[in-house]
């Protein structure tokens, strides 16, 4: 998908805004062809207002997000509400897509929770398991970093990076794993 060319056309919906609230065939055929672009789904149009919120949803987005969507590996399927981290309040969906690093992190807490997406890279075709390394390895690679990272400093160091991402000073007693630890939970 040409994101640029598709942002183009939804701004031009807005010229078609009057023929849309007529029904026209011309113009609703155009809103149905962008919206199943962006969203992968056709409009129900026996639905007296899908029309009219597909026009808006389509309408308020902006090229950065469609740039976002575009360059997303892993779609969430219809219907499916994630909320990661669990408890965060923190929710996402098909319209709103998932950031890779999110899913690896959902799909490597939870990995029998694949069956929420519909795309999605990692699939081993060799065992036909879902391996975790070829979800994102880019991801994989940047958090095994940022754990060796962490290893190699020592526990003045690590102690100074935990009151940096917790917020408060570190209790002497805990040690340089538990250090790690608290500050992985904490990003």
């Amino acid at each position: 998908m040409d994101v640029e060319k598709v942002f183009e056309d939804i701004q031009g919906l807005h010229k078609l805004n009057y023929l849309l609230s007529k029904k026209d065939k011309v113009a609703s055929k155009e809103l149905n062809r962008l919206h199943k672009l962006v969203y992968g789904e056709s409009i129900d149009f026996g639905c007296g207002n899908c029309r009219i919120k597909a026009f808006h949803k389509l309408t308020s987005l902006t090229l950065e997000f469609l740039n976002q969507m575009e360059n997303q590996n892993f779609k969430i399927k219809k219907g499916v509400l994630v909320e990661f981290p669990y408890g965060s309040g923190t929710f996402y969906n098909n319209l709103s897509g998932i950031p890779d690093d999110k899913a690896v992190q959902y799909l490597s807490a939870l990995p029998h929770r694949i069956s929420n997406f519909d795309v999605y890279p990692g699939h081993d075709s060799k065992s036909g398991e879902l391996n975790l390394s070829l979800l994102a390895p880019k991801a994989v690679e940047e958090e095994e970093k940022k754990d060796a990272d962490l290893s190699k400093m020592n526990k003045v160091q690590l102690q100074a990076k935990y009151k940096e991402a917790i917020g408060s000073d570190a209790d002497d007693s805990l040690t340089k794993k538990e250090l790690i630890s608290a500050i992985d939970k904490k990003d």
